[in-house]
């Protein structure tokens, strides 16, 4: 039944644009992994669904060794069928690739260049090789797996946030930097959270999960994500259903400086009877919470030098006078930042 009702969800994939022959010799590939041998050579893994059989589908891997991140032509074929990337759902890319200077700027020129691949396909980084992710996948039997996690676990405690290859390229070309999620596995399945900073398409450092939180409230993706403080030793969750961030840029005795002013509007998931004044007390605690996120996010990104919130890109568009008169290559890095938080309970 489960195999079954895994087709099922392949099946509206696999007609849009193929007539029946055209499925009969395609194998629809998933998910791609690039790792990277001693010699620096790419070794990319794809899994795949091959349709027909008695299971109505089968999960397959296959490796490939190349010098390019250009490899969808030679993946072009598996026996009598044609590799199809037209429903790729996740690349993943191991973090001894993104200390390779230009490597990332590689393959997402690859993915971009391909028609096939739609720009919607979500981007991670792993400290395991690639291909046990993929192998992990496959073995699922499920190509949205990862969508899945994204999709069930979007009102958990966020430690993450979907990044496509859109947004990736959009990122690197604005910012110069971009914060790509991490996922792991160990026996119940793969584990998304934490992530690995890039500037100038090379890995420059790690973001683990408090500061991937705060990354996450800089840059307005919080929303829909649950914050869980602890009062009196009790656990109380807050659904966040807003995350905005007003910054204000200024010079101040000679040193460019933003204020980050984080608006958070949160609905309190604990018992009803709580009196105002552990309620005022509470929100302080959440306030604090979300104050130290933000700052230990900002703490390594300034370390790293990884300006992947955007914020000289926001200056440049809100302040260009000002932008001009401290552009440098180290101008995030020498900005001074404050960070003001304000949490309304609804």
């Amino acid at each position: 039944m489960r195999k079954l009702m895994l087709l099922l969800c392949f099946i509206p994939f696999m007609l849009c644009g193929c007539g029946g022959n055209e499925i009969e010799g395609r194998n629809f590939v998933s998910v791609m992994g690039f790792d990277v041998d001693e010699n620096g050579e790419y070794n990319v893994s794809v899994g795949f669904v091959t349709p027909g059989g008695e299971n109505m589908y089968t999960a397959e891997s296959k490796n490939i060794d190349s010098s390019s991140a250009y490899v969808t032509d030679k993946l072009k074929s598996s026996g009598k069928r044609q590799m199809y990337f037209g429903h790729l759902k996740s690349v993943i890319i191991n973090t001894n690739i993104l200390k390779n200077e230009d490597r990332l700027n590689e393959i997402l020129l690859s993915a971009s260049s391909n028609n096939d691949i739609s720009m919607e396909t979500i981007i991670l980084s792993s400290d395991y090789k690639a291909s046990d992710i993929v192998g992990v996948i496959k073995e699922a039997g499920d190509g949205l797996y990862i969508w899945d996690f994204y999709r069930n676990n979007r009102n958990g405690i966020f430690a993450t946030y979907k990044l496509t290859l859109g947004d990736a390229i959009k990122m690197c070309d604005n910012y110069g930097s971009v914060v790509i999620p991490s996922i792991s596995y160990d026996d119940e399945g793969i584990n998304i959270e934490g992530g690995v900073m890039c500037s100038q398409y090379r890995y420059v450092g790690k973001l683990n999960q408090s500061a991937m939180r705060g990354f996450c409230l800089i840059s307005e993706l919080a929303k829909g994500s649950v914050e869980t403080i602890s009062y009196n030793g009790v656990n109380i969750p807050f659904l966040i259903s807003k995350n905005t961030v007003n910054k204000n840029f200024y010079e101040e005795n000679g040193v460019l400086c933003a204020d980050l002013n984080i608006s958070i509007k949160a609905k309190s998931q604990m018992h009803s009877g709580t009196n105002l004044s552990d309620m005022q007390s509470i929100v302080f605690a959440i306030e604090e919470e979300i104050y130290n996120e933000a700052s230990a996010a900002l703490a390594a990104m300034h370390g790293a030098d990884c300006d992947a919130a955007g914020l000289c890109y926001s200056l440049m568009k809100d302040n260009y006078g000002l932008y001009s008169k401290y552009k440098a290559d180290d101008m995030f890095k020498n900005m001074r930042i404050n960070v003001n938080v304000d949490v309304e309970t609804v």
